[in-house]
Parts: C-alpha cells; sequence; structure tokens
C-alpha cells in the first residue's frame, strides 16, 4: 500500500507543477519562442516558484513519509523534461533555467516544509544523551602498582 502511495505522490506532485506552468503559460499568452516582458516573466519565476513548492508539499503529504525522497523523484522528472526541452525546443530557454535553478530548489523546500510540521512516523526517534558526568575521584585514584612495576 505504501508503495502505491509513493507512486501517486510522485505522480501527482510532477503533474501539479507540469500542468500548472503549461495553464500559466496558456492563461498569460506567453509565446516561449518570443521573449516574454520583464514584468511576466518575474511573474512566471514566482509562480512557478509556487507551485514547485506545493507540489513537494503535496508530494510528501500524500506519501505520508520521507518527503524529501518523493521530491528528489519529482525533480528526476523535471530534470528529464528540462532535458528534452533542452534537446527539442528552439525557443526561449528563460524557463528551462528558471525550472533548474528555482523550481527544483523549490519542491525541496516543499517537501522540507513539510517534514518539519509532520515528522516521518518510521524515522528513529533521536535518543537523550546519556550523561558525561565523570568521576573525578576515579580517575585521580593511584592505580595499583600490579607485578609488572
Amino acid at each position: 500500500m505504501q508503495a502505491l502511495r509513493s507512486m501517486l505522490a510522485i505522480i501527482l506532485g510532477f503533474a501539479v507543477f507540469s500542468l500548472s506552468s503549461r495553464l500559466f503559460l496558456l492563461l498569460t499568452g506567453i509565446d516561449l519562442h518570443n521573449p516574454p516582458n520583464f514584468f511576466l516573466m518575474i511573474i512566471g519565476v514566482l509562480y512557478s516558484a509556487a507551485v514547485a513548492f506545493g507540489a513537494g508539499y503535496l508530494a510528501g503529504r500524500i506519501a505520508g513519509q520521507k518527503a524529501i525522497v518523493h521530491a528528489f523523484s519529482i525533480s528526476v522528472l523535471l530534470l528529464f523534461g528540462v532535458g528534452m526541452s533542452m534537446i527539442l525546443s528552439s525557443g526561449a530557454k528563460w524557463t528551462i533555467f528558471t525550472t533548474l535553478i528555482i523550481s527544483i530548489p523549490m519542491t525541496f523546500a516543499g517537501a522540507m516544509a513539510y517534514s518539519t510540521t509532520h515528522p516521518d512516523p518510521d524515522a528513529p526517534q533521536p535518543q537523550p544523551a546519556k550523561s558525561a558526568e565523570v568521576d573525578l575521584d576515579e580517575l585521580l585514584k593511584d592505580e595499583e602498582p600490579g607485578p609488572h612495576s
């Protein structure tokens, strides 16, 4: 059952990012073959960062554990998509670079945000540190001479 949740988390996290990004481009009318105006580019970068953060958080929430591992899997899919875009696309490269520089790290940030607010139930819990008290009398006590002295 956990494997199914993990696969669903990765697929949905990637789909949220991909479909939201595509929807943004359609709604704003940005043509990737022509450079957009600076304002739309900044809005696009901020939107992409927010969606990537949400995708990482969503993946952690759906999986219920190991959010960083699921964010890594989404990042691998994004890297594959970026690689294919670099090979096949003849348009503007700003979306590719912002995915690499901003969106992928924001996916991890979303997963870390989920992990800090919802600790992994299967992770080993930290144990309290053992007392570091030292008995000085025991350390300073002269050893009794042995047969080799």
